[in-house]
């Protein structure tokens, strides 16, 4: 398998276009396409039987002497260190892509770099996200699969052997030698997190039927954190059973401004993303899908954190903020005791508000 570096992406990444479809709608696997200047081609769904024999964890090297690190999976992402030399120097990657086979080619792409932070100004929180103008598709002619030994062929580096080990001995990939389940699962959401494009993807994923929002955490709700640098210290939520909620903060006497967002747990996380903000569609530019670490799920209370590694504790470690949603029997605000009355917001109007927003552009 040809590496490539993410110092490549920058110089292609204007030649690149990128095309994303995706469904998580019940009954469907998730898919998403990619083209680029190289090609094109649609990841995920089932695994194919031609796809098997590369499952599993491989050593590999080419022509140009590059050397990695692989662990192919079932449901088409894998997790790759490579090395190679630039100008002298050892340079590496370490992360994480989606892989197929089709018509005796083997296709991957880079999709998550464990050496970036998150990507700044992207609606969408993702550790290590590649940008999307920077993908780069790698195809390369298979010659040979063998149930120990695969090799392919690309016309940059030439003939590439895998072979297939039992288990990493070292290097970064070893700590997916022995997969966790709950950090798989989050991986896999980290990939679909990072093909989102619009607000319609976004809506994909918080109402995914696999996940479905907890009927036990539906009503009323008063949230509170202790951030020391949170202006607003307490506001109240309307949370439903169909995974949206309804906020207003601060103005519990007057009529104060609604939000409306879609909330979801799945593998530990809780994630959230606001939609309409003052009765106006949020466009996805303007939008931020968040994510933060389920500490506590109860009948009525609901605690998570988040991590600022911008802000420190005792000088070297970041900040953690807990957030803590307390269950109420009544709201303050009577703009939002008359909201919940009428009982007028659902997913359905959300997804209406969405698609007519998206039509108007």
């Amino acid at each position: 398998m040809k590496p490539i570096p993410f110092s490549v992406f920058a110089l292609l990444g204007p030649f690149l276009i990128l095309c994303i479809s995706g469904s998580l709608l019940a009954g469907k696997e998730w898919t998403t396409k990619i083209s680029t200047d190289e090609g094109s081609h649609v990841f995920g769904g089932p695994l194919l039987d031609e796809e098997k024999p590369w499952v599993g964890k491989w050593e590999g090297t080419n022509e140009n002497d590059d050397t990695w690190r692989i662990f192919r999976r079932p449901n088409h992402v894998y997790t790759i260190e490579i090395y190679w030399k630039e100008e002298g120097k050892v340079t590496s990657f370490y992360g994480h892509g989606l892989w197929a086979v089709k018509d005796g080619k083997f296709f991957y792409c880079d999709v998550l770099d464990e050496q970036m932070d998150i990507l700044e100004g992207w609606p969408v929180e993702v550790e290590g996200m590649i940008p999307h103008e920077d993908y780069l598709l790698g195809i390369e002619k298979i010659k040979s699969v063998g149930k120990d030994k695969i090799v392919t062929s690309a016309e940059d580096s030439g003939d590439s052997l895998e072979k297939k080990v039992e288990s990493f001995q070292k290097g970064w990939i070893i700590t997916y030698d022995k997969p966790d389940p709950i950090k798989e699962k989050q991986l896999f959401d980290r990939i679909v997190l990072a093909r989102i494009r619009n607000n319609s993807d976004m809506v994909a994923f918080l109402s995914d039927p696999a996940y479905p929002a907890p009927h036990k955490l539906a009503g009323y709700w008063r949230i509170s954190s202790d951030d020391p640098d949170d202006s607003v210290e307490t506001y109240e939520v309307l949370r439903r059973a169909d995974g949206t909620h309804t906020t207003i903060s601060g103005d519990y006497g007057g009529k104060g401004l609604f939000s409306h967002s879609l909330w979801s747990i799945r593998n530990g996380r809780y994630y959230e993303a606001e939609f309409i903000s003052a009765d106006k569609v949020v466009s996805f530019e303007e939008g931020f899908l968040f994510w933060e670490k389920v500490v506590r799920v109860g009948d009525n209370a609901l605690v998570t954190q988040w991590v600022d590694p911008e802000r420190k504790t005792l000088l070297i470690f970041p900040l953690i903020v807990t957030v803590t949603d307390q269950r109420i029997k009544e709201f303050k605000s009577k703009a939002l005791a008359e909201e919940a009355k009428k009982k007028s917001f659902s997913l359905k109007v959300l997804m209406q508000r969405i698609k007519e927003s998206e039509k108007a552009k």
